[in-house]
């Protein structure tokens, strides 16, 4: 009891989240961010009564990665900020690149046994920023997101019975179930050889 009550009077779950998140995040690996993150959390347990925090010395295989600038604007049709994201451990480039854009058709929901093929578009690559698949039409939003999903939608996801009929009805365990897609990782395996062999300024 005296558990739940501390819990439901005195949680510091949100605090620490977003310690961990928006102060100290991302924390990738050797970068500054993750060593903030380990030095506040010490000092955190510290407050709650734990001794001998400390950081252990440890090395990667890889360097530490920051993201430290990044911005691609489009000059051509017309002058534009072209909104995007820099993936974890995306090489950086030597100064700014400037070069057409080209499009990397994707297949659709592709699997191993379908592996993507890009040999007609080998020489559209060369010297040109990819953007890999489809474009997509983002819908305005104007209702806000849902704060908490309902009970009885969460109880029948995880309730056990209908996870057992629901694979019953897909036949699971049969040979004659198509191959999964692949992930997203399992793709970028396969993409990103193909765009270095093929000499494309970046992606």
């Amino acid at each position: 009891m005296k558990i739940r009550q501390e819990a439901n009077a005195h949680s510091t779950i949100m605090h620490t989240l977003h310690m961990l998140t928006d102060v100290h995040g991302p924390r990738v690996t050797g970068s500054p961010s993750l060593k903030a993150a380990g030095e506040w959390a010490i000092k955190e347990m510290a407050s709650w009564g734990f001794a001998n925090g400390h950081l252990e010395p440890w090395t990667s295989a890889h360097p530490g990665w920051v993201n430290e600038r990044f911005h691609r604007p489009h000059i051509s049709p017309v002058k534009d900020q072209l909104t995007a994201e820099v993936l974890a451990w995306t090489p950086g480039t030597d100064g700014t690149v400037t070069a057409q854009a080209y499009q990397l058709m994707m297949p659709d929901r592709p699997t191993p046994i379908s592996s993507p093929r890009f040999s007609t578009q080998q020489g559209q690559v060369r010297g040109r920023i990819v953007l890999a698949g489809k474009h997509t039409i983002v819908p305005v939003e104007i209702n806000p997101p849902a704060k908490r999903r309902p009970d009885d939608q969460v109880r029948t996801q995880y309730d056990p019975n209908n996870r057992i009929r629901a694979a019953a009805g897909r036949g699971g365990g049969r040979g004659d179930q198509p191959a999964p897609p692949m992930t997203t990782r399992q793709i970028d395996a396969v993409v990103d050889p193909f765009l270095v062999a093929n000499g494309a300024s970046c992606a």
